[in-house]
């Protein structure tokens, strides 16, 4: 945290690295039968998130806001359970705006140590505009797999968003 003061006031500044945790479970496939499994969606809002709820809590005080990341990591995957995806995505939207996607990881799905989701500046604008204007990001996780494994598919996708607020007094 940054704080600071002069004529115009307090202002310092909070940046928080807000985890975003999901247990992903889908149930195995029967032995020697081949499927391309049907995606599935996690739908949650950042202010349902406590730990972002609380920085949220600033916006009506706040005078900017930057999203200076938005990362990703995949645990808990076991060997046998490295499958092909069709796709993970991520897209955002508000009440009165159109979802737009900020994430694709594609490949196999395997353990990884937090990485960039390539959130480019638009993207990130977007982000920023309607946590400042609508204080609500709807977020959408897709989760499309190639092939189910014979076994059950268990991991824990994490998503962190990276944020500074500017509060000003």
């Amino acid at each position: 945290m940054f704080a600071s003061c002069g004529d115009a006031g307090i202002g310092f500044n909070i940046t928080r690295n807000v985890p975003i945790i999901f247990e992903v479970a889908v149930p195995g496939n029967d032995p020697g039968i081949e499927i391309d499994p049907p995606a599935f969606n996690k739908t949650f809002r950042l202010s349902d998130v406590s730990a972002f709820k609380d920085a949220l809590s600033d916006l009506a005080e706040s005078d900017a806001v930057t999203v200076n990341s938005v990362t990703y990591a995949i645990t808990d995957v076991s060997a046998e359970e490295e499958v092909e995806l069709d796709e993970i995505s991520l897209s955002v939207a508000s009440e009165v705006t159109q979802q737009r996607s900020v994430l694709a990881i594609t490949g196999k799905l395997q353990n990884t140590s937090e990485k960039p989701a390539g959130v480019n500046d638009a993207e990130a604008g977007t982000i920023k505009q309607i946590l400042t204007t609508y204080k609500e990001v709807d977020n959408t996780l897709t989760f499309d797999f190639a092939e189910v494994p014979t076994s059950d598919l268990n991991f824990t996708f994490t998503l962190y968003y990276n944020i500074t607020l500017r509060v000003r007094y």
